[in-house]
């Protein structure tokens, strides 16, 4: 008799933007290939961690590095999902010396 049960495994639902998509879908795949079921469920971030520590969550999604260090039972995998760099772009007309504390975030130029 062939079984219908499916290994699940719960995490925190990532945020609804494109990065958080990116990532949901990411680990919907991964999980799947290794024969399991991703359940992604609201949970504040705050409470993630502790989640994670009462076996609730399998893991923290996209936490600094180092919080394994505080958190014993969570164990850093190395590879990262995403990375970004950012860049300072200005306008030395409008900023003088353009200083980082002289600089408008884009969101405000407009």
């Amino acid at each position: 008799m062939q079984s219908n049960i499916v290994d699940k495994v719960t995490l925190r639902q990532p945020p609804n933007n494109q990065v958080g998509y990116y990532v949901k879908n990411l680990l919907e795949r991964v999980y799947l290939e290794s024969g399991k079921v991703v359940e992604f469920i609201k949970v504040p971030g705050a409470r993630e961690l502790q989640m994670a520590e009462q076996g609730l969550l399998v893991g923290a999604l996209a936490r600094q590095v180092g919080i394994e260090k505080q958190n014993k039972t969570l164990i850093r995998i190395p590879l990262p999902i995403f990375t970004f760099k950012l860049m300072q772009v200005s306008n030395s007309k409008q900023c003088a010396e353009c200083k980082l504390e002289n600089l408008k975030l884009i969101n405000q130029l407009c």
